[in-house]
């Protein structure tokens, strides 16, 4: 009877570890999942910013670069 008991727990403990595992795998690849959809959305969203032609909103049609008042020095 003591085997019994002994070999059920063991299996038990076994089993949780098994499945704990199995979690943490599905994790993982759940959020390398949602990482490579996010850099395909940004990347995707990039090349569509940079298809775009720009025109300052301050001076429409005019030369692009710094305007009255602006230094090269400061962000």
């Amino acid at each position: 009877m003591a085997e019994i008991v002994i070999s059920t727990a063991i299996v038990g403990v076994m089993t949780v570890a098994a499945l704990e595992s199995v979690n943490m795998t599905y994790r993982v690849r759940r959020i390398n999942s949602n990482r490579l959809t996010a850099q395909g959305l940004a990347q995707e969203l990039l090349a569509e910013v940079v298809a775009m032609p720009y025109t300052d909103p301050q001076n429409p049609g005019g030369a692009i670069g710094l305007d009255a008042g602006e230094n090269s020095t400061s962000r």
